[in-house]
């Protein structure tokens, strides 16, 4: 039980407080307009001047009441205590201030009857709205107990008068919007609304751009120093798919340009050192050749994706689908030819995301060639660190160790004529991830897989020696299966016990991002006999359809870009 007093409407206040003076004990009950008012600072002076009454003040003597009471104080629609409203005084610290300057009741007090629109003054005016937020929030959270009612509507009073607690207000004006909103610290919950070692200011998931959008609606549950129980979502953001702009042509048309800058020296017959610092090519590699072997070692400070290079053909880092792969690449690699037209590799790599993320890939390729065909098949993993297939998990979502996605890669090639003038082409690429989730009672991830695929034609020496023709259908990395699912709380159940629910949410994309790209590049060989300065040129032209963009149902772009590159 709680009790809820009416401090008195004895004018006891130090700010606007007034007291209704008497000549005669048969004046007490005249007409109170024939009385003398004067300010309580008058009869008592600012120091003591708020008085409470003497039940809004009883648990300073009987202290079983602390934490179970609370004394009322009447303000007007400027949040002043009323002129007749008593201060908090020694109540101060069980007592609030609420509405008491003509509020509509449900009866009037002089005549006991309930006019239409009849309004009323007082501090028994202002009682009521205490009790009413009491059972609001009794009944919205059933597990506070009433001495946690009481904390909660005194702590989350809105501070008036002087700063804090003081002798007019108490803790201030009552805030029932501000009660029911979660209070101090706040933590995810799994069942039973036990509490995560996981702040909800420390939750988020940054997600890739090749995940569902079913992920995105995530809700869980939350309790506060109160161990009220809300519905929250975690902090989201998305790292979205980086985007090839003219400068990355460019660049790459300066590297094939300029690709003289590559600067090899000859160890000895077999080892070789080469290093480039071009700008957009910065690295270094170290290679020994011993008969039917080859190892390298490389090292790759920063290394921007070549939209021009290799077209058609799979990055040799498979961590590059995911996110791109540039910085601070260490690679080694060991190649062996079994036979002819059958190669066998191995590599090691350790590198970084272009967000920071540290990863680890390790695989094994057999590249086959048959005639007028080739074969390349790769099986391999990918360590990613504070990651899973490139999303970002913190707090309640926090992965226990680094996430392992095994990758399998084929990319097969068919020549078409004899001197591989032309050249079809397929490259599919599958990851299935194991997830480690910190909390594992509370959420795991299962079943998460994810997929890329092309086809496409590919084309040299067809207007120019040198140019190049590359046409491909793309179906852009995205999430296939899985499914995030969790244990928690969502409100309280008809008893008043905690909601306890199990979601699960599908991780997998609901339509596939396409892309249709159309590239050409060469040099304008018949301009270099009339144009000395553009002996040497480079130039390409680009178009992109994109259906889905992102994996978003209906999103589209179109991209047409060209350039040229002169050296003179």
């Amino acid at each position: 039980t709680i009790s809820v007093f009416a401090n008195g409407n004895d004018g006891f206040n130090s700010e606007t407080g007034m007291v209704a003076l008497y000549n005669s004990v048969s004046d007490v009950n005249s007409d109170e307009d024939a009385a003398q008012i004067v300010s309580t600072r008058t009869l008592f002076g600012s120091s003591n001047a708020n008085l409470p009454a003497e039940h809004g003040k009883l648990p300073n003597q009987e202290s079983a009441l602390l934490g179970k009471w609370l004394t009322v104080v009447a303000v007007d629609s400027d949040a002043k205590i009323a002129n007749f409203s008593n201060g908090c005084g020694s109540a101060m610290n069980f007592c609030l201030a609420a509405p008491g300057v003509g509020i509509f009741s449900a009866s009037n007090p002089t005549t006991g009857e309930a006019p239409r629109g009849a309004t009323a003054s007082g501090s028994s005016q202002a009682a009521p709205h205490v009790s009413g937020a009491i059972a609001v929030l009794k009944a919205a959270y059933p597990n506070l107990t009433p001495e946690q009612l009481v904390s909660l509507i005194l702590e989350t009073a809105t501070d008036l008068g002087l700063q804090g607690v003081d002798e007019v207000y108490g803790h201030g004006l009552l805030n029932l919007n501000a009660a029911t909103l979660p209070v101090g610290n706040t933590n995810a919950v799994g069942f039973d609304n036990v509490a995560l070692a996981a702040r909800m200011d420390e939750t988020s998931l940054t997600l890739a751009h090749h995940f569902g959008g079913d992920v995105k609606g995530i809700k869980l549950g939350m309790r506060d120093k109160y161990e009220r129980t809300f519905t929250t979502a975690p902090s989201q953001s998305v790292y979205e798919a980086v985007p090839v702009g003219l400068g990355d042509y460019m660049a790459a048309l300066q590297f094939g340009l300029l690709g003289d800058n590559v600067q090899s020296e000859r160890l000895n017959p077999q080892a070789r050192v080469s290093y480039s610092n071009s700008g957009s090519q910065d690295w270094m590699n170290l290679s020994y050749i011993s008969g039917k072997s080859k190892a390298k070692i490389a090292f790759q400070e920063s290394y921007k994706i070549n939209p021009l290079s290799d077209m058609g053909a799979s990055n040799i880092l498979r961590a590059n689908h995911i996110r791109p792969a540039s910085n601070n690449i260490g690679m080694m690699d060991v190649d062996y030819e079994l036979k002819q037209d059958l190669r066998l590799s191995s590599y090691v790599a350790r590198g970084e995301y272009d967000t920071g993320y540290k990863f680890d890939e390790l695989g094994t390729d057999i590249d086959v060639r048959y005639k007028k065909s080739a074969l390349n098949l790769a099986v391999g993993h990918l360590r990613e660190y504070e990651q899973f297939l490139g999303t970002n998990s913190t707090g309640a979502y926090a992965l226990r160790k680094p996430t392992i996605s095994q990758f399998t890669d084929v990319t097969y090639g068919y020549d078409l004529g004899n001197q591989g003038k032309f050249n079809i082409y397929g490259n599919y690429i599958n990851y299935k991830t194991d997830v480690n989730m910190g909390y594992q009672d509370f959420a795991t991830i299962d079943g998460l897989q994810a997929d890329q695929y092309q086809i496409g034609f590919k084309g040299k020496n067809i207007l120019t020696d040198d140019d190049g023709l590359n046409i491909a259908l793309i179906t852009k990395l995205g999430v296939t299966d899985g499914a995030l699912t969790q244990n928690t709380v969502r409100g309280y159940n008809e008893t008043g016990g905690y909601n306890n629910v199990t979601q699960s949410y599908d991780l997998a994309v609901q339509t596939r991002h396409q892309q249709f790209e159309v590239t050409y590049q060469g040099k304008l060989y018949q301009h270099a006999d009339k144009v000395s300065v553009l002996k040497d040129n480079l130039f390409f032209a680009t178009i992109k359809v994109d259906s889905n963009l992102n994996h978003v149902q209906g999103a589209s772009q179109v991209e047409v870009v060209s350039g040229i590159n002169v050296r003179y």
